[in-house]
Parts: C-alpha cells; structure tokens; sequence
C-alpha cells in the first residue's frame, strides 16, 4: 500500500517525481517530449543528467515518451560505440526525431505550448496543494523505506528495480506519493474509453477461426532458438528499463503494476517474429504482416492487466510466448472471453508456451494481481496483408474463406 502524504508531497513530487509519470498533468516546467527515430538503424535515447543513463533503444520508425523538465538535455546515441547522433535541451511540449544518423547527424524539432483544462485541472490543484506541503527530508525517509521493503521482499534488486531513483521507475514513485484514493478517483474517470472500446469494437470485427484462441508448445524443429532466448534472459534482465506506462493507464496503470522491459538481439527477435509468423497463418488461414513486437516484458508482483481488445488497425491476430517466472505463488492465467461470451483460464507456465488469440476481437487481460516475483512474456502482433479496416478487407480480400466459415464471421458495419 502506498503511504498517504498529502500534507508532505510538493517540489519534489511536482518537479522531480510527476515530471516522469503523469501525462499531461503538468506545471509549465513539466513537459511531454516524444523522441522518433527517423533513420534506418537502431539508436539509443539518453538523459543527460547528473548520471546520465540511457532510457530507450528505438529501432527504426519507433517513438518513446518521456516526460521531462524544461532545460533538461537529451542524446541519440550508437548503440555499438555510443557516438552521438545528435543533442537537445528542452525547452517545452513537442517531438523530437533524428532523420540522419549517418554522416553529419540531422534532428528535426517541434516544441509547442501544452494547456491544461478539464478534469486534469483538478490534478494541477491538488498538486499546487502539494507543493505547499512538501518537506524534502521526509521525502528521503519515504523513498528509503519503501526501497527497503521492496529490497526485503527481493533481495539483489535494489541497484534497479527496487531504486525509486532510477529514471522513469513510475511504480515506485506512484507507491510512494500517490494515495490510492487518489488513484482510484482519477482510474475511474480513464476508464471509460477502455469500456466503449470493449462494448462496440468485437462486434464490427470479422471472425478468422472457429474458437478465436488455441495454445501451441514451442516446435522442436526451431528449440535452439528457444534455447538461445532462454540464454539470453539475464543478461537483458540486468539491462531492463521502467516500461511508459504511466500511473492512470486504463490497460495497465504503473501505480499497481511493476512492469519492465528489455529487448532480445535482433537476429533472435527475426527468427522468432518468421516462426511466429508462419504459425499464426497456418491458424487462421490468412497471409500475415508483423506490426509490432512488445517486450519481453518482466511483470513483477502485484501487477495486473485489465480485461480489454487490442488495435483493431494493428493488432488482428497476436501471439503471447511465455518466457520465464519466478518464485510464482499461484498460477496467473490469461483470462479470454470466447465467441459464445464464456470466460476461458489459460495457464501456460512452461518456457516457450505458446498463446494465439484473436486479440482485437475477443476480451482478454490478466485481471488478478500477479503473485509472485517475475513473470516474463513477449507479445508479437500481426494483420492480414492489405488490412487497412475491416470493411476494405473483408470487400477486398475474404473471398477465400477460412475453414469452418460461417457468415455470421462477417459483420458489416464501420468502425
């Protein structure tokens, strides 16, 4: 539970702590930047503070948010050598991207004017409120003790996942400031978007297999590979950064859920996105294009995923791979609601577990706080080659159908 200090929170919350994790519940030195990489290889992002440390690696065409202070500095660097692609000191709101990294290295920049209205007002006030509050000295005490909690439960996590000051730890400072009534008051009013979305999304979307989920185990064909991932595990955990979910998320709010991410070495994540690939179209009978890979993912006790559908533009058919878990209490199931509206436990709890899902269509999350220490997935996501929207496709491209169509697998209406 967090501990309840608004007669203690201010400066610090409002220029060190909600700097980093409230979106758009900023005072004017507070600010979103969105860095892109523009170029065709991989870069890193750092933050040039006192101890400068790296936030993101961006593969070509990917964005990371982060939110920040004006005057605070910002590098694109080579992941193999660190040279610099390009610098930028904040100065508001905006989108930063590197266009050139080969060469004389060019950046593209935006900064505009943030304004703050609405419901989110209503947070600007009570964190004015705080600030007026605010003992720094009590503010030390709180972040040690809850380091030293989180370290108690975890011993060997202190130097990152149980370090409050490690950039972007949202989890930790959320448990640290934000009283949970506080928290709930403002999850109830995100929420309803993720509820529309879930009411009116699954029944405009066509159906592409008889059941909508199915399990698989890892092929023995490809289990070097697995073995090469597994492998590689610690080393990308010791390398994981806080993942940008921010406090009030509808999906997955960081103030309840302690979740991490790293990446795996490219030639891994091709090979297996390609195996992956070929799996989902032999299910659902369609010609696939990747969209997107997240993760692996490290959820860490307490976490949890509320029931929700993924992209309707992206995310048509998906594929969950559990990696690896530690120290888990009890299981924590993938919770699905089927075509006929019954809700459906899956449990794959073995390395290389396998989950296909129609992950736009059905009703999914993982509702239960996890108990446990780790829990480790990648999520890999495709549409159908020339998927634009549903109604273009099923026009243009259901003229083969799947195996065991019906045409009650067709809606028609727009999204």
């Amino acid at each position: 539970m967090p501990v309840n200090c608004c007669g203690l929170c201010g400066n610090m919350v409002y220029n060190l702590v909600l700097v980093m994790v409230l979106s758009a519940h900023a005072n004017t030195d507070q600010h979103a930047v969105h860095f892109e990489n523009g170029c065709r290889v991989h870069v890193e992002l750092w933050w040039m503070g006192t101890k400068p440390a790296r936030i993101a690696e961006l593969a070509g065409g990917e964005k990371h948010a982060v939110q920040t202070f004006e005057g605070h500095s910002f590098e694109f660097r080579a992941p193999s050598d660190k040279a610099t692609y390009g610098k930028v000191q904040v100065k508001s709101a905006g989108v930063v991207r590197v266009l050139q990294c080969e060469g004389t290295a060019k950046l593209e920049i935006k900064w505009e004017t943030e304004t703050l209205s609405g419901a989110d007002s209503s947070i600007k006030r009570q964190l004015e409120t705080y600030a007026l509050l605010y003992n720094p000295d009590r503010f030390k005490h709180l972040a040690t003790e809850w380091q030293e909690r989180c370290t108690s439960a975890f011993p060997g996590d202190e130097a990152r996942f149980c370090d409050p000051w490690f950039p972007g730890n949202n989890h930790a400072v959320g448990q640290i400031f934000i009283p949970q009534s506080d928290w709930e008051r403002e999850m109830a009013r995100v929420q309803p978007d993720r509820h529309h979305l879930i009411a009116s999304q699954p029944s405009k979307l066509p159906q592409f297999t008889q059941d909508g989920y199915a399990t698989r185990e890892w092929p023995k064909s490809e289990q070097h590979l697995l073995n090469s991932i597994l492998a590689d595990l610690p080393k990308g955990r010791k390398n994981a950064l806080p993942s940008d979910y921010d406090l009030f998320n509808a999906y997955v709010s960081a103030w309840e859920s302690d979740v991490w991410v790293f990446g795996l070495p490219r030639h891994m994540e091709s090979q297996m996105n390609n195996m992956i690939k070929r799996m989902l179209e032999e299910w659902c009978g369609y010609e696939l294009e990747h969209t997107t890979s997240h993760g692996p993912r490290i959820y860490r006790n307490g976490s949890v995923l509320n029931m929700h559908v993924d992209r309707y533009t992206t995310h048509i058919v998906s594929a969950i791979v559990h990696l690896s878990h530690a120290d888990v209490k009890s299981p924590w199931p993938l919770e699905i609601v089927d075509f006929a509206g019954n809700t459906k436990h899956l449990t794959t709890d073995v390395p290389g577990a396998i989950t296909l899902y129609e992950s736009a269509k059905l009703l999914h999350g993982r509702p239960s706080p996890f108990q446990g220490k780790e829990y480790v997935n990648i999520f890999l996501h495709f549409k159908p080659v020339g998927w634009n929207n549903p109604q273009q496709w099923l026009q243009e491209s259901r003229q083969e159908k799947p195996k065991g169509w019906k045409p009650s697998w067709d809606p028609r209406p727009e999204l």
